[in-house]
């Protein structure tokens, strides 16, 4: 929320600092640029910061514009904002005319971090293309690099450069290092198809006539990424990899498999031939080292996770060439092997007719000595064996019997009961024989060690809880873990509680304190029986953990505390539903007039309405603005939010009332955990209840089986997702509105005219791999008069390649109203719709209050 009057005392300070007469000074101001800018996303003040830094540039020492060039990498996500770009490089270039190759250098490290708003100015290219053939080495790794900057954007420089590149590659004077850093470039090239198929020739031909194992790797490597990012080229690589295992050294062959395995995600694009000539390579590396045998084997592992059910076929119809594993001597290219055969088995089960030889040979490999890295491979191919649905039980049953009959000291013991863990989350019925294992090696060997896995199998989901349990914490972190963990598995009373209550809060920080007393609150509120006295005892302890973390998270969306608070809400305003039925219903069936009773039945149905659609719309928002979280989460409170949709609408058609259908058949994931698993059962069982309810009178037998209904669906025991402990904000978004004041007010010209107002914004992610589709930000107009109506205004817009957005309102303010500014984005990758937490508020004062 920043006026042009606080950009402009930035601006001023900025441009002291760099005007200053100390070097520390200026070096100091310089550090930051980029938290500046990335704070102040405003177009013109961008703009007349880039323009300071060329300054600076110009007329500073070398020591000064190395800051610079850092300075400008490290706030390339603004430059997108920039316009004055052909004055900017203006400035640059001026230092390139020096007699000091150091200072050429650095023109060229400064044209580098330019490039996303300098890519199609001549002057830079042809500086580049000049600094090529300079006989300073570092002054030729900068252009090198520059050149590598400006052809990852720039399509029409790619093919300007392309002759130069290639006449130095194929010339036999140019060194080694120097053509390596010329192979780069190709890695990240934005070019035509024309200059593609020119870059794939040049690499044929010097693949052809270099016998370098290093730069013949180089080669591969940067074709392979170009391959990548252009797709249409990934079976003309396939085959030059190909071609290459065959015709070259030794010292490549491990490179080239490496690289094949890049290409084997796009499984589709390869052609029958391609797959027969990858099987055929398997007599040609027969010679070659355990690295060949290994990397071969991962192809075909890596290749069975995207192939295409006609080439799976295909890899399972010639699994014989291996001759079994016991022709296999090394214990890691058995395991390679059993995952190559798992992964066939779960695609298509009928491939593999006789999944016990899976079994006995997970069996075999067991006590064999393996590394750690190879013994998760292991541990995760049994995992997906065990629970495929398709997997014998016979065989399941004699797996499961071999990994718990494993000695103690197994030296991969943390693994398996990582492995063990997870298992109990997907198969109850391997709780009781697992839980079992987890005391033994709980007292046994590990005591504190791996206490929280131990703890999740010992306290598995829906599983009885053994008595006494074992578990002697020392501390408060081992009682806190082992509520938490009660908390994730729905064991909230009889667990969580009395662990929650054992940690001492004095040496606790206010944070701390608040969210183990909130914790505890919520642990104290599960019911085991659906009683009015039962409910009204939730009622108060769910209000008291919603009044803990409401006081902590307080109004900023951004706190830990805010998710929480908002499920923990969620949850009381469903149990004031339940309560205000069960109480009225209770009073209800001693009505002997059946028209009184039908008509208080439709009363108590309205009174908890108002609680129920509340906690229906909490349900949605929390689905809504989870982006971020794992998917077991996810589905988890789609889950509740379809139940309580559910209730809902029961009471709506009750009642006579039009409602919404609800539907479960777009929430079936791959796989579901055990929560999962038993509240979607839940919600199977209750569907045709409540329509059977619904069509029915609204007498004393259909009140008693809605009683009935609900009994089971409050004590139903609630499993906290993770994403309750453990937020991760992938995602924040900020907005900015130039012309409002200090005050929070918005300046306004005058009421009579329509007046443009832009809303700039821009978008963190924690992880680069995440892109954003769209943003569509709304603006609610709010009138001071509260007997006028609000209304909307909104507007879709896409963010730019450094993720910044712009969106233009019109408005026409004719009294004093209340703006907000909420924004929804839309993900590339699933192309859902998601909340942000982001708003932007401000004032717009009419006449007399302005």
């Amino acid at each position: 929320m920043e006026d042009s009057l606080t950009t402009n005392v930035h601006l001023q300070n900025f441009d002291k600092g760099l005007k200053a007469r100390s070097l520390g000074e200026q070096l100091a101001t310089l550090s930051l640029t980029a938290s500046l800018l990335e704070d102040h996303p405003i177009p013109m003040f961008v703009n007349a910061v880039v323009m300071r830094l060329a300054e600076a540039f110009r007329d500073g020492s070398n020591a000064l514009r190395q800051q610079v060039v850092r300075a400008i990498t490290e706030c390339c996500a603004q430059l997108s904002l920039v316009f004055s770009g052909s004055e900017i490089l203006k400035r640059v270039i001026h230092v390139s005319h020096s007699n000091d190759p150091d200072a050429r250098r650095l023109t060229l490290e400064m044209l580098r971090g330019l490039a996303p708003i300098v890519s199609e100015d001549k002057r830079a290219h042809h500086l580049i293309l000049q600094s090529l053939n300079s006989s300073y080495e570092p002054e030729f790794r900068s252009a090198a690099r520059a050149m590598a900057g400006f052809t990852a954007i720039s399509s029409e420089f790619s093919e300007t450069v392309m002759p130069a590149v290639s006449t130095l590659l194929l010339s036999p004077s140019n060194s080694y290092q120097r053509k390596a850093e010329l192979i780069n470039i190709f890695a990240a090239m934005k070019a035509s198809m024309g200059t593609v198929q020119k870059v794939f020739s040049l690499a044929q031909m010097m693949l052809d006539t270099c016998e370098n194992p290093w730069l013949v790797t180089l080669i591969i490597q940067s074709t392979t990424a170009l391959a990548e990012a252009t797709r249409y080229t990934v079976p003309q690589q396939i085959s030059i990899l190909l071609s290459a295992c065959q015709s070259k050294s030794i010292d490549t062959w491990v490179p080239c498999l490496q690289n094949l395995q890049v290409l084997t995600k796009h499984a589709h694009l390869w052609t029958d031939e391609q797959i027969k000539t990858l099987f055929q390579l398997q007599s040609h590396f027969e010679n070659g080292s355990d690295s060949v045998h290994a990397t071969f084997l991962d192809i075909l592992i890596s290749f069975s996770r995207h192939a295409r059910p006609v080439q799976l076929t295909y890899i399972a119809d010639n699994l014989e060439q291996f001759g079994g594993q016991c022709s296999l001597t090394s214990t890691a290219d058995r395991i390679r092997f059993l995952e190559l055969c798992c992964l066939i088995f779960i695609a298509h089960p009928s491939k593999m007719t006789l999944p016990s030889h899976i079994t006995m040979g997970y069996v075999g490999v067991l006590d064999a000595e393996y590394s750690t890295c190879m013994a998760k491979r292991l541990m995760r191919s049994i995992y997906l064996f065990l629970t495929h649905p398709s997997a014998p039980p016979e065989d399941v049953t004699t797996l499961l019997t071999s990994l718990i009959s494993l000695d103690p000291s197994f030296p991969h013991l943390p693994l398996l009961i990582e492995m063990f863990a997870a298992l109990v989350n997907q198969l109850p019925s391997t709780s009781q024989s697992l839980q079992e294992w987890a005391q033994y090696i709980l007292q046994e060997k590990y005591k504190s060690r791996h206490h929280s896995a131990l703890c999740f199998i010992i306290l598995a989901p829906f599983a009885p809880i053994p008595s006494p349990l074992p578990f002697c914490p020392a501390n408060g972190y081992n009682s806190y873990s082992i509520a938490r963990t009660a908390l994730r598995n729905g064991h909230w009373r009889n667990v969580a509680k009395k662990y929650l209550a054992n940690i001492s809060l004095n040496k606790l920080s206010i944070e701390c304190r608040a969210w183990v007393e909130g914790l505890h609150c919520l642990a104290a509120s599960q019911i085991e029986q659906f009683t009015v006295e039962e409910l009204q005892n939730q009622i108060e302890q769910l209000e008291n953990a919603h009044s803990v973390f409401q006081k902590t998270a307080g109004s900023q969306p951004h706190s830990p505390f805010f998710f929480p608070m908002r499920l923990v809400d969620c949850l009381l305003q469903q149990s004031l539903g339940y309560e205000t039925i069960l109480s009225g219903f209770n009073t209800v069936m001693w009505y002997v007039d059946e028209q009184a009773s039908t008509i208080q039945i439709k009363q108590i149905l309205h009174d908890s309405e108002q609680y129920l659609s509340r906690s229906n719309q909490i349900w949605a928002d929390l689905c809504n603005s989870a982006f971020g979280s794992d998917a077991a989460s996810l589905h988890w409170m789609s889950l509740q939010h379809a139940a309580s949709s559910l209730i809902l609408n029961f009471i709506k058609n009750w009642m006579g009332k039009i409602s919404t259908s609800s539907s479960l058949s777009s929430l079936v994931p791959t796989k579901e955990n055990v929560a999962a698993q038993q509240l979607r059962s839940l919600i199977a069982w209750i569907k045709p209840q409540l329509d059977a309810i619904c069509a029915g009178p609204m007498n004393e037998a259909n009140v008693r089986r809605s009683i009935d209904i609900l009994n089971r669906l409050a004590t139903h025991p609630i499993c906290l997702p993770k994403w309750f402990f453990q937020q991760k904000r992938v995602v924040e978004i900020k907005l900015f509105v130039s012309k409002i004041s200090a005050s929070g007010d918005l300046q306004v010209p005058s009421s009579a005219q329509p007046m443009p107002l832009q809303v700039d914004g821009s978008i963190h992610v924690a992880d680069s791999a995440i892109q954003i589709h769209s943003l569509i930000i709304t603006a609610k107009i709010q009138p001071m008069r509260h007997n006028e109506e609000r209304t909307y205004q909104q507007r879709t817009v896409e963010p730019t390649e450094r993720n910044l957005f712009s969106a233009q309102f019109m408005f026409q303010f004719k009294q004093s109203c209340y703006v907000e500014l909420s924004v929804e984005f839309i993900d590339e990758s699933g192309r859902r719709k998601w909340k942000s937490p982001s708003t932007l508020s401000f004032r717009v004062p009419i006449g007399n209050e302005l």
